[in-house]
């Protein structure tokens, strides 16, 4: 298996939100992974706080998530980076 899928609820009474960071450090000391293999992603916060439910994948490797998961991802996280493409020219 090379990764596993969470869908869950966190709670975090008297804050507003979590940080992806955050939730990913967590993660990984409860799931017993470096964060390189943690991808946290579609967090949404229950309006008034204290509860937000989102998605997280636990990979087995840095390469298995490399090879697996979205570039976009990879980007926000840090493990590849952006190619910047030139603007197109204004047409007249």
């Amino acid at each position: 298996m090379r990764y596993l899928g969470y869908a869950d609820d966190i709670l975090h009474p008297g804050r507003a939100n979590i940080s992806k960071e955050e939730l990913r450090e967590k993660l990984g000391s409860m799931y017993k992974a470096v964060k390189d293999q943690i991808s946290v992603f579609g967090l949404r916060t229950q309006f008034g706080g204290g509860k937000t439910t989102g998605f997280a994948l636990v990979y087995d490797s840095p390469e298995a998530m490399k090879k697996f998961e979205p570039r976009y991802r990879l980007i926000r996280v840090g493990l590849a980076t952006k190619i910047e493409k030139a603007s197109r020219q204004q047409r007249t």
